[in-house]
């Protein structure tokens, strides 16, 4: 499992790192701070194309913290987040947020 400083550390590479292109944590047990952490990197990162994130332990809170870094992250072209814990209720509006990134 991620714990806090392993995500934070993780936020802090995707900030500064110039050449990452795939970033790939599955099945981890990733949770919703270790979604907002990679969102906070994403904002900062213009190089990774391909993330995937699915089979953690996410939920709509963490979803939406990374759909708002993909309203300034336009490098992304692939992106994963299956088999976490989303309340469909909620996904059109998370879903509208990534509608304005047109590298997805």
């Amino acid at each position: 499992k991620f714990d806090e400083e392993v995500s934070a550390v993780l936020s802090d590479m995707l900030s500064c790192n110039h050449s990452l292109t795939l970033l790939c944590i599955q099945n981890i047990s990733a949770s919703d701070f270790t979604a907002t952490q990679i969102a906070a990197g994403l904002v900062q990162n213009h190089s990774l194309k391909k993330l995937d994130i699915s089979k953690n332990s996410i939920t709509s809170t963490g979803a939406a913290s990374i759909f708002r870094a993909l309203l300034k992250n336009s490098s992304l072209v692939s992106f994963s987040m299956s088999g976490n814990d989303l309340q469909s209720l909620n996904l059109p509006k998370l879903t509208s947020s990534s509608s304005s990134n047109t590298s997805l």
